[in-house]
């Protein structure tokens, strides 16, 4: 009789467990799914047409600029939030030389003498075009975020680091170039880069079209195997890692 009533307290010892322990997975699910569905609510939130900036300022009376698709993130009075449209590029025709020149998004107020020693791209962003997007940043030492650049749609990245003078390093492993047409002047005036790391599976350069003055004046580059700056290469030829047999600006990582 006692064997019996021990069988059975272990058996609804056992179903008991065996509830307990489906009704915990149950919540961890119901937990998990839950996260899912409102980090998606929050990916729907950010803006797909556009980039929000403003400006923060450092500890050391520099100022970070932050780019962001998260309108609800205006959480300085440093100065203006600026609003840049995906495809934004802005230029002037200058009568003097008879040419359009191209001057960037206005992501500040630039009459004012802000000194800029980081940008932060705290969100995912959607452009079309990162054109001079961070023309003459003498001051910027780096670049937080790169990865969250979405590069389906974009395809004109010239100009982009131009006269960003004070730059070492760039890790641009996350750019997938292949649908890039546009990495003119992409480059030029870093005077002070030394190194650009980037993932050979994604640095496809076949669709450029346009590529001039590429690495201009980048007279500290050196490329993965040694290879300096050359002023008679500086398209997108060099625009590869540097190897034995294929000489280059770049380093993989």
């Amino acid at each position: 009789m006692k064997k019996k009533i021990i069988v059975l307290i272990c058996f609804i010892v056992l179903i008991a467990t065996t509830i307990l322990i489906l009704v915990l997975v149950n919540k961890k699910e119901t937990k998990e799914n839950t996260g899912t569905k409102e980090n998606k609510q929050s990916e729907q939130k950010l803006n797909q047409d556009g980039i929000y900036s403003y400006l923060i300022k450092n500890d050391d009376e520099t100022y970070s600029l932050i780019l962001t698709a998260d309108s609800s993130d205006y959480n300085t009075s440093v100065a203006k939030p600026y609003y840049v449209s995906n495809d934004y590029t802005n230029g002037f025709y200058d009568e003097k030389s008879q040419n359009y020149k191209i001057a960037g998004p206005v992501w500040y107020d630039n009459s004012i003498n802000y000194t800029i020693t980081k940008v932060i791209i705290k969100t995912k962003v959607y452009p079309t075009k990162t054109a001079f997007w961070f023309l003459n940043f003498n001051n910027l030492k780096s670049i937080d975020g790169l990865e969250n650049i979405d590069f389906s749609k974009l395809v004109d990245t010239s100009g982009m680091f131009y006269g960003c003078s004070s730059l070492e390093t760039l890790d641009l492993t996350s750019f997938d170039m292949k649908n890039i047409i546009n990495t003119s002047n992409m480059f030029s005036g870093c005077n002070g880069l030394k190194t650009i790391y980037i993932n050979r599976k994604k640095w496809d350069l076949s669709n450029v079209k346009y590529s001039d003055n590429m690495f201009y004046n980048t007279i500290n580059l050196v490329g993965e195997n040694n290879t300096k700056y050359d002023s008679n290469h500086i398209d997108k030829e060099y625009a590869r890692i540097d190897g034995i047999n294929s000489l280059g600006y770049l380093t993989s990582k």
